[in-house]
């Protein structure tokens, strides 16, 4: 049975929005939709899609204005990824540099309101539905003082601290959810600014909106979303949503992703997610019929330029006879400090896959080696004779350097002579090696002592070993 949809998808280019990428998407669920029509809490993908039709409409009717989106200048963003958002303004003081004003929906938490922003005026407006309550904006603040201090240093422009004007007179609501709509009601009333000279002569009414006026912004949201999301023709439709999900992935938290499935930038989009410190786990065949079957782990780690810690897993089929070598297509990795590396060989000499690997990484200052295997596979037996996986020996005679690798960490040691083969290798690239932890599978019983003395014998002073 096919699953049931819960939202819409809709996609729109780095233009719109400023963003990095050319093309990004964002999500509409159904229950979003569900509360604009009982006029209740906005979700940000709603604001989106109000921003967006603002700037289709500005750019239409050549409005002197600039729109950023919601989404990135929330203060849970900002609190998030700070440097990011001030990227962010800069590029937009740069590029709007010649429109009057530059307006976004902005959350301080729990709470729209409208930030106007009049470069000429050297002010920042901020309409706020709910001016009774106290607000913190000093991040806010922070963001837009950095990024116009960077825009007029990089345009060689005398620099003005702008003033913010944080209770600037407009419509108040009662003790209701619907500050989405006032801010987007304030949004187009915002557009006055453009007919102004002084924020003096820009005036908004301070009472309560009516119901119709309600109405009328839900209706454009609503028109917005099916002329322009759900319409094959419309200019934010997203061409793969009838016939494959595409996820937009912003996750300023996100510290830990563990990707388990098929990766395809056609289909999987990421936002910010720059606090990530650790990506696992890529899985690559060492040997198979064509480099495609690794192709997807491969273009994940093209994603990512720096983490903390990256987690691989080389996978040897049983037979390997009748298949290429793979690793090759493997030749940039990310900058980490961190490396697990599993190692499935079901009895293959592994040295050569693993040196492809570690050869990328040299300044790592942690590795943790994890020799795995099928539950039903009780001992390391050795591949048939003449078998390809030893053809490439390069690994016993070329130095690496690891000049920073402070501890290495094996696990699940079961003895093999690859395994040790390997290990005694990397002990005399590991020059600052202090501390090595080994772990054994539990299927080692009676020669655990044997192989204890055997690390002793390739140990020097000055590294810590534990059994």
């Amino acid at each position: 049975m096919a699953k049931k949809k819960k939202g819409l998808v809709a996609a729109f280019k780095r233009q719109h929005f400023l963003r990095s990428a050319d093309s990004e998407f964002f999500y509409v669920g159904f229950s979003d939709v569900y509360e604009l029509f009982n006029f209740d809490a906005l979700d940000v993908s709603i604001l989106r899609c109000y921003t967006l039709s603002m700037i289709k409409e500005a750019r239409a009717k050549s409005f002197s204005v600039g729109f950023l989106d919601p989404e990135v200048m929330t203060l849970s963003t900002i609190c998030d990824d700070k440097s990011y958002v001030v990227d962010y303004v800069t590029r937009a003081f740069g590029k709007y540099a010649k429109k009057k004003c530059i307006m976004f929906a902005h959350n301080p938490e729990n709470h729209w309101i409208l930030i106007a922003i009049v470069p000429e005026w050297h002010k920042v407006l901020f309409l706020d539905s709910y001016r009774s309550s106290p607000r913190n904006h000093a991040m806010l603040k922070d963001v837009i003082d950095e990024a116009f201090l960077s825009y007029c240093s990089a345009y060689g422009m005398p620099h003005k601290k702008l003033t913010y004007v944080t209770k600037f007179p407009c419509h108040q609501q009662g003790c209701t959810q619907e500050c989405g709509f006032y801010t987007a009601h304030h949004m187009r009333l915002a557009l006055g600014l453009l007919n102004v000279e002084r924020a003096e002569q820009f005036e908004v009414l301070t009472t309560s909106l009516k119901r119709p006026v309600l109405e009328d912004i839900r209706e454009q949201i609503s028109w917005f979303i099916m002329s322009e999301i759900v319409d094959k023709n419309g200019e934010f439709y997203c061409k793969r949503q009838s016939t494959s999900a595409v996820a937009n992935i912003t996750a300023p938290r996100l510290h830990f992703l563990e990707w388990s499935d098929a990766y395809r930038p056609s289909f999987v989009q990421f936002g910010n997610i720059a606090r990530l410190r650790h990506l696992g786990n890529l899985h690559f065949l060492v040997y198979g019929d064509d480099f495609v079957c690794n192709l997807a782990s491969l273009m994940l780690l093209q994603r990512f330029k720096v983490i903390d810690c990256l987690m691989i897993t080389l996978l040897y089929p049983p037979e390997i006879d009748d298949y290429q070598y793979l690793m090759d297509a493997m030749t940039v990795l990310p900058e980490f400090t961190i490396l697990h590396l599993v190692v499935i060989a079901n009895g293959h000499a592994f040295g050569a896959s693993s040196f492809h690997v570690l050869r990328m990484c040299t300044s790592i200052r942690k590795l943790v080696l994890k020799f795995s295997a099928h539950s039903n596979f009780e001992a390391p037996t050795a591949c048939s004779s003449g078998c390809i996986c030893d053809q490439s020996s390069n690994w016993k005679t070329e130095e690496l350097i690891f000049n920073r690798l402070q501890e290495i960490q094996i696990k699940e040691l079961r003895g093999s002579e690859h395994e040790f083969s390997f290990v005694k290798r990397l002990f005399s690239w590991a020059t600052a090696l202090k501390q090595v932890t080994v772990t054994f599978s539990s299927a080692v019983t009676e020669s655990k002592m044997e192989l204890m003395q055997m690390f002793q014998s390739i140990s020097r002073p000055g590294i810590c070993m534990k059994f």
